[in-house]
This record gives C-alpha cells, structure tokens and sequence, in this order.
C-alpha cells in the first residue's frame, strides 16, 4: 500500500503542518476575539473548555461503536486514539487525508477492507443525521420552524442544480464505460449484500442516539461559552 512507504517522520511533519494550518487559518480569530477573552468570566470558560475537551474524547468513541455495528473486533482505546489522531489530519489540503488515514488504521488493527471503508461513509450519515435532528427538533422548541423552511426555499435552486449536475455526471459516466461501471456496481452490490447481514440496525439506532445527544451536548457547551464572553 503506498502509505505503507512513507516515510515516519513525513508522517509527523504533516501533523505539524496540519497544526500550522490551523493556527494560520485561526490567527484572525484569536486577534478578533482577544478583547472578548480578557473580560470573560474565567470559571465558565474554564467550564466550557473542559466539557468541549470532553465532549471530543467521547465523540472520538462514535466510530469504534460503529465498526462494532458492522460486526467488526476493535478496541475502544486503539479506536479513540485512531480517530483523534486522523481528525487531525483533516486539516490537511484536500479534507481526505482524516478519512483514508481511519481506513489505514483500521485495516492495520485487522478490519477487513470492507468494514474499515463501510465505517466511514456510515458515520458520515449518522453525524449528519444527528444534526439535522438536533436543529430540527430545536428549531420547532423555539419557534424557529419558518427559519428552516426559508432556508431550504432560498436554496432550493442551488440544490436541484447540483442534483441535476451530478445525474448528467453519472449519465455521462456511464455512456463512456458502461462496462466497467456495471462491473463495479455488481462488484459493490456483492460486498454491500454481504456486509447487510452483518449489521446490527438496532446498534446503528443507539449510536445515532449517541450523536443526537453529543450534537445537544454541543450546543450546551456553545451556550456556555457565549455565557463567559457576555454574548446574549
């Protein structure tokens, strides 16, 4: 595998880039939000930092539930480590490297392809369904439900023309290699068949759970930090 021959210190060197990256990208808001900071009320910060440091190390266990899900063997600590360390790499150009790196690991801990690559796209879907759940509910609690509807309205071009878009791609896609394609979709049917009966749908179910809560948690977390910069 070509990760397999990188080098371990160019391994390192590009979680440091990573970090650069980030403080880079940051150093506007940390200038911006300097003021906000020096009068901020100390002990709800302080609050705020550590239920965010512990709502990341939670989260971080989301993928190793899901794994599980899918019928595979990981330890919870290897599978938190994993995550953490991959997250960082995210910050990498092209926003890949975190997803390929989960993959790499996860094969090294002896998931089988399928499952360490199933993993991902799963979690994705979860995260994303946990929030949009999250706004959703919370929206209609505080009287925001026409919010979200004009949002959707307002969009609703930009969304139909990127649907259009991607169907003309896959159509196009298809007429050039038909062949292939079909071959690659039978193969994926194949492993996604298999893969079904693996699953356990009730422990997708809890973990998505597991995310609602983490997402509520989040905004919790968010209140208290608007709390400790007077933010109303």
């Amino acid at each position: 595998m070509l990760i397999e021959k990188i080098p371990s210190s160019l391994k390192k060197l590009s979680i440091l880039v990573a970090i650069g990256i980030i403080l880079h990208a940051s150093k506007d808001m940390f200038s911006g939000s300097a003021t906000y900071v020096a009068s901020a009320n100390r002990a709800l910060l302080f609050l705020s930092l550590g239920s965010l440091l512990a709502y990341r190390l939670v989260n971080a266990a989301g993928w190793s539930f899901i794994v599980r899900a899918l019928g595979g063997s990981i330890d919870l600590h290897f599978g938190i480590k994993t995550w953490l360390s991959s997250e960082a790499l995210r910050w990498l150009p092209g926003s890949v490297w975190g997803f390929v790196s989960r993959a790499y690991q996860g094969q090294k801990a002896g998931l089988s392809k399928k499952k360490a690559a199933a993993s991902l796209p799963i979690e994705v879907i979860l995260t994303l369904l946990a929030w949009i759940f999250t706004a959703a509910w919370t929206s209609l609690l505080c009287g925001q439900a026409s919010f979200i509807l004009e949002l959707v309205y307002s969009n609703f071009l930009e969304f139909t023309g990127i649907f259009l878009v991607a169907v003309i791609l896959l159509c196009v896609m298809m007429k050039r290699s038909s062949g292939n394609l079909e071959r690659k979709i039978i193969s994926l049917k194949d492993g996604l068949l298999n893969l079904k009966q693996e699953i356990s749908i009730s422990s997708l179910v809890k973990i998505l759970a597991f995310y609602t809560a983490l997402c509520i948690f989040n905004g919790i977390c968010f209140y208290i930090t608007t709390q400790a910069l007077g933010l109303n």
